[in-house]
C-alpha cells in the first residue's frame, strides 16, 4: 500500500486520493441525490401483506404503472402524474462536475458543483393522496 502514498508528491495527486474520490465519494453522491436531495423520507421496513410491493405494479384497468421512488419510502403520500409532466433538470454529465481537490494542513478537501432540480410542468396534472 506504500506506493499509493508517495511522500514526495502532494497528497491531492496520490492514487489513493483518486480512488477515494472515484470509488467512495462520487457513488455516495448518486445515493444522496435520491435519498437526501429529492425526498426526505424515513425508511420503514415493509410489513408482509400490506400496501405496495416495491415492484412496478400495473394499476388495474389501465396501462399505467406505479414506480417507487426510494426517497418516498415510509411516507403515507402517494402521487401520480404523466411521465412527461415530471421534470428533472440535471448537469449535462449526469454527475458532480468541476471537481477540485485541495491539500491544506495535511488534509485533502474535495469540492464539486452539483446542479439538479425536480418538479412538475403543470401542477394541475399532479394527483396526490395525502393523509390528514
Amino acid at each position: 500500500m506504500g506506493f499509493l502514498a508517495d511522500e514526495s508528491t502532494d497528497r491531492k495527486v496520490w492514487p489513493v486520493t483518486r480512488y477515494i474520490i472515484e470509488q467512495l465519494i462520487l457513488p455516495k453522491v448518486l445515493d444522496n441525490r435520491e435519498l437526501k436531495l429529492i425526498g426526505t423520507g424515513d425508511y420503514a421496513a415493509s410489513v408482509y401483506g400490506t400496501a405496495y410491493t416495491g415492484m412496478k405494479d400495473v394499476i388495474d384497468g389501465t396501462n399505467l404503472t406505479l414506480v417507487p421512488l426510494p426517497s418516498m419510502t415510509g411516507q403515507n403520500i402517494l402521487f401520480t402524474t404523466p411521465r412527461e409532466n415530471f421534470i428533472r433538470l440535471i448537469n449535462r454529465n449526469n454527475d458532480a462536475s468541476n471537481i477540485t481537490v485541495e491539500s491544506i494542513d495535511r488534509q485533502i478537501k474535495v469540492f464539486a458543483d452539483w446542479h439538479e432540480s425536480v418538479g412538475f410542468g403543470i401542477e394541475e396534472a399532479v394527483f396526490a393522496s395525502v393523509p390528514v
